[in-house]
């Protein structure tokens, strides 16, 4: 089953899942960042070259994430991995905590569908080991998907403990604000538009969450071509 018919099935399912075009929130900057414009349902992207950044040899999300195989997939792990902070700021700086699933070969594009979690969750929610038919990161790697999961800001390892908030500076601005569109949002379009700049992942992404999460996608899906 092609990645695409996946989608389409997850749609009838209960958990919501939604077909959306991406929205760069990033701005140009000195690094030679891509200004993206994004219109239309399909996830049309035209930019100033008119072409598609080319990915990765080396696929590295947002640019400071190990890949590593397992479980039939390449595990991408963000956050605090063997001592070292991994978190991506977001569109305020707030640092959240974000890996990625990548189908076991290939460098992309892929298609991308982001799995939000539930309220007092975290990332691992959607994080298995087995390929089992389930909507999670090994069952969509293994049909071909990158799956980006990260910890909502004000959860956990993302800016959710008090002792985050006081080794850590960008947390004073990352405290929940209840799938706000301005900020939790907002986090997910900024991070989906990240993947997309680097050339990892298409413009045309699906996004699926559970209660909390689920709330953040159907709130995706009024922006439109604005995701």
């Amino acid at each position: 089953m092609g990645s695409e018919e996946h989608a389409r099935r997850f749609l009838a399912s209960s958990v919501p899942v939604v077909l959306l075009a991406t929205s760069c929130t990033s701005s140009v900057g000195t690094g030679g960042r891509v200004n993206r414009e994004r219109v239309g349902a399909a996830g049309v992207t035209s930019l100033a070259t008119g072409v598609e950044p080319p990915p990765p040899a080396v696929p590295r999300p947002f640019g400071k994430l190990s890949c590593v195989a397992r479980d039939g997939m390449r595990f991408c792990k963000g956050g605090l991995v063997n001592g070292k902070d991994l978190a991506v700021p977001s569109f305020d700086g707030v640092p959240l905590s974000a890996d990625v699933a990548l189908p076991a070969t290939g460098k992309g594009p892929f298609p991308l569908i982001v799995l939000l979690h539930g309220f007092g969750a975290s990332k691992s929610e959607f994080e298995t080991s087995a390929n089992d038919g389930s909507l999670d990161d090994a069952t969509m790697a293994a049909r071909g998907w990158a799956v980006l999961m990260y910890t909502a800001r004000g959860f956990g390892s993302s800016c959710g403990t008090v002792a985050l908030r006081v080794a850590t500076p960008a947390c004073a601005k990352g405290w929940i604000h209840v799938a706000d569109q301005r900020y939790e949002v907002r986090d997910t379009q900024y991070l989906a538009g990240e993947l997309v700049d680097e050339g990892l992942v298409k413009p045309g992404i699906a996004v699926a969450g559970v209660s909390y999460g689920a709330e953040q996608s159907l709130e995706l899906a009024t922006l439109k071509n604005r995701m």
